[in-house]
């Protein structure tokens, strides 16, 4: 027989095997022949496994593997399409000028490939579909970009930076307290220009509003005067000589710089002016209810 020809082999467990000899010895009565059968069966399993096909488990692993990886490839080529194509699209709307779209052809198309499965465990971190995602990197991304050359690799480095203002504005997005959180950060801003003249504002820039959600946080859940509270954390770092940056205001330290603002005399000064403020307001209240029910 020609070695090149596949050669029959099973594959079969040792009760299996046992049974088949059994019914190849016959009658079960001449208990000689099923001693037989059972020292045959023994020989077997114990020489049989220096014998065994290990090209053939080799074979079957070597195909699945191989599947897997023609399957990855179509796919990784899949991906890389579409953020090639979304990123062109994505750079048309915004109106850049000679711009075409990445193929296989380019010497960015590497870059394509090293970005896509980064783009992807960003797809997976915040339960995005593919095309949603990648646009969403995309356009976080290209709007941190200044100067366009090799942006695909800037676009690669920033990942985190992306990941971070993604979910700031998924958390503003999502705010229970947007007004209360847009008082804190008008008068925030407020207080600055008192001390500084500069005028700056945060609704822009994600990364830094988010913080005032966390104070709004913080303010609904304690029941806390907002503009008391801002004003506790310019007191309690005015001796740095510099205003308190967004992060600072929802920190560790927060609290602790309110509670001794609380105590002190300006802080019950303060507390007693917006408390005065207050009553004012529910006088008007009751006042406009009032005549409101007078003039009927």
């Amino acid at each position: 027989m020609s070695t090149n020809l596949r050669q029959p082999s099973i594959h079969i467990t040792e009760n299996n095997l046992r049974s088949l000899v059994r019914q190849y010895f016959g009658d079960p009565e001449q208990d000689y022949r099923w001693d037989e059968a059972n020292t045959l069966v023994d020989f077997i399993m114990e020489n049989s496994v220096k014998l065994s096909l290990e090209k053939r488990s080799l074979f079957v692993d070597t195909k699945k593997i191989a599947e897997r990886a023609t399957k990855k490839l179509v796919n990784d080529k899949t991906d890389i399409m579409l953020l090639s194509n979304l990123i062109f699209s994505v750079r048309k709307q915004l109106r850049h000028k000679g711009i075409k779209p990445i193929d296989n052809n380019s010497t960015e198309w590497v870059s394509l490939k090293k970005l896509s499965p980064l783009i992807n465990n960003f797809c997976n971190d915040f339960n995005l579909p593919k095309r949603e995602g990648y646009l969403v990197y995309i356009r976080i991304g290209l709007s941190r970009i200044s100067s366009f050359r090799g942006y695909i690799n800037k676009l690669y480095d920033m990942s985190e930076t992306i990941s971070n203002q993604y979910e700031a504005e998924k958390i503003i997005s999502d705010d229970p307290n947007k007004i209360l959180t847009q008082k804190l950060h008008d008068y925030y801003i407020s207080l600055i220009v008192k001390r500084t003249g500069i005028n700056e504002n945060y609704l822009d820039k994600p990364n830094k509003y988010v913080n005032f959600v966390k104070v709004a946080n913080i303010i609904e859940s304690q029941s806390l005067n907002y503009r008391v509270f801002i004003e506790a954390q310019f007191e309690g770092l005015d001796w740095t000589g510099n205003y308190p940056e967004p992060e600072q205001l929802a920190s560790d330290k927060c609290i602790e710089r309110l509670n001794k603002y609380m105590y002190s005399s300006k802080g019950k000064e303060q507390l007693a002016k917006e408390s005065g403020k207050a009553d004012s307001k529910l006088t008007n209240v009751l006042n406009k209810i009032k005549n409101g029910k007078n003039s009927h």
